[in-house]
Order: structure tokens, then sequence, then C-alpha cells
């Protein structure tokens, strides 16, 4: 028994082989080959999805230091088709047209060192008294702007705010107010691929000290669970150089924007695979033109596929 797949593009999208969008459909035949007379209990096709973690632990056994590697696996499937249900084939090959909707609501197909989301066409054969068959085809389901946050992305959020201590980077200790007001604006409740985070950021200097300069900072955050293990890996995307100058006991304000190109999306809906993102704003200063010290502030952020008209 020998299973093929021959995918089509969705009706109306010019993308590449394998490369769907949420809310569309994966088109194509399934091609079933036999070289004898079967039966089957039952012949289905779906689109199956995993949320994959992988990452390893570190623990002493003994006097010894062993690295062990972990992962976790979740799987989640789209509507199923079935094609036979109690049926008798003889040798031959046998054509199924299928058109499997994907949910609006799936992530993107991600790869990352850690983490994976990856999508397959899935053909399952159960046969009587022998070892079922399957069958898959991998897919890429590309990142798409969720309209669920159309709202969010019309309006300006709340803005962010919290007072952060200015520390010294070697560690050492000092007396006096050290204490730096941050908000920050962002001018949209969730950001788009293709398109740009802009945001303002207001600062209130309450320290002894004088701010000389800022570096802002999109980090993704990547949380990975498996096996009652868990871990967390951060990637600093873009970084900038703001030349902006706080004096003690002022405010000072400033713009600034990130251009967002290919990246992940913000994930949260699978339990071991998540993805997040902050802009990190570091206040850099010091006393007599030292800039020894820093205060940092960070402001989630969402960010959501590119806008796509399919119509």
């Amino acid at each position: 028994m020998k299973g093929t797949f021959k995918l089509e593009q969705s009706e109306g999208l010019l993308l590449y082989p394998e490369n769907y969008l949420p809310g569309t459909h994966v088109p194509g035949t399934f091609f079933l080959t036999l070289d004898k007379k079967q039966k089957f209990n039952r012949l289905s096709i779906s689109l199956k999805g995993s949320s994959i973690s992988t990452f390893n632990i570190h623990y002493y056994s003994g006097s010894a230091y062993i690295t062990h590697s972990i992962s976790s696996t979740s799987d989640f499937k789209a509507v199923e088709m079935t094609l036979l249900d109690n049926e008798e084939l003889g040798p031959g090959t046998y054509e199924y047209k299928f058109n499997i909707p994907i949910p609006t609501n799936w992530p993107q197909s991600i790869k990352e060192k850690h983490g994976e989301i990856r999508y397959t066409v899935h053909a399952h054969a159960d046969v009587p008294w022998s070892f079922n068959k399957n069958f898959e085809q991998q897919i890429t389901i590309l990142p798409i702007f969720d309209p669920a946050f159309m709202s969010l992305y019309m309006t300006k959020p709340s803005p962010f705010t919290d007072v952060s201590n200015l520390s010294s980077t070697f560690g050492f200790l000092s007396s006096g107010s050290k204490k730096i007001a941050f908000e920050v604006q962002l001018a949209r409740g969730v950001s788009c691929l293709n398109e740009s985070i802009e945001y303002s950021v207001k600062v209130e200097n309450l320290s002894i000290f004088d701010i000389d300069s800022f570096k802002t900072e999109l980090v993704k955050t990547i949380n990975l669970k498996a096996q009652g293990h868990s871990k967390k890996v951060e990637e600093v995307v873009s970084s900038s150089e703001i030349p902006v100058q706080v004096k003690m006991n002022e405010t000072n304000s400033f713009n600034s924007i990130i251009p967002l190109k290919s990246l992940a999306t913000t994930l949260n809906e699978k339990d071991n695979f998540k993805i997040s993102y902050n802009i990190r704003i570091v206040a850099i200063g010091g006393k007599d033109g030292k800039s020894n010290k820093k205060a940092e502030f960070l402001a989630p952020v969402v960010i959501t596929g590119p806008r796509v008209d399919l119509q």
C-alpha cells in the first residue's frame, strides 16, 4: 500500500505550492495505490498541527554532570474527512479529492532552535488484522492579520508606566535617589508584520544622576515546557541607540520606530511553546559624564501577521 499527495493552490491566492493562509483551504488529491486486494475499516484525511518544544536540562548524578534532551509535542487537528468506510478495494490506484478548511485562529508555521509549529496533511488507513498506515505531506501556513485584532489595531492603548532604579553596571552600591519614571505610548494596540511599531517614550529623571543616552531593543522571548521542566530563551531582534539626555530632576521625550519584517508572530495559544515580545528601554547615565549606571523598562507588544486582502 502506497499513498501520495498532490496539493493545489488555494483558489484566488497566488502563493508558492504548499503555502497557505489561515481561513482558507488546502485543496488537493490523495492517490492510494494497492498491489493486492485490501479491506479498510476506514480511510480518512485531515489537516494536523503539532506544537513541539525541545531543549536540554542539566543535573548532577552522583559526581557526574548530566545533560539530557527532553521534548514535548502537542497535536491539534482540523476537520477530518472520511474517504472510505468499511470498504474493500482491489489492486490499482485510486484518487480522492479533498478540500480541507484551515481554522482562522491557527498560528503560522514556526521553526525556532528550541520550538516548532508544523503542519501536515495526514491520511490515516485503518485496516483490519494489520498495522494501520499513515501518510503525510508537510505544508506551510503563513502569518496573516487576525481580524479579531482589528479594534486593537485601530486604537491607541493606554500607556505603559513604571519606575525603575538606576543600578551600577559594575555592581557597586551608591546612595541617593536612583528612580527613573518611564512612560511608553504605543501608536497601536497590535502591530503587523511588514509595518512598523511606532511609539513614544517619556522619561522623568528623579535620580541624582544625569541620563546621557538610551538604548531601545525589541526582545523576543520564547517560553518552553516539556516533561515538567521549563526554559526561557531571549533574543534581541533589533537595537537602536537614542542620543537623548535627561538631566536630574528633568523630563524629556523621544519617538522611535521599529520596522517589522521576517518574524514569528506572538504565540500564546500553545502550552508547551509560547512567543512574546517586549520593547526594552535602557536609560544609561551617571555622574560627571560617566555612563556607568542604567535603568531598564519593558513594554509588551503584540505582533500579528501582515494585513492581506483575500477578496
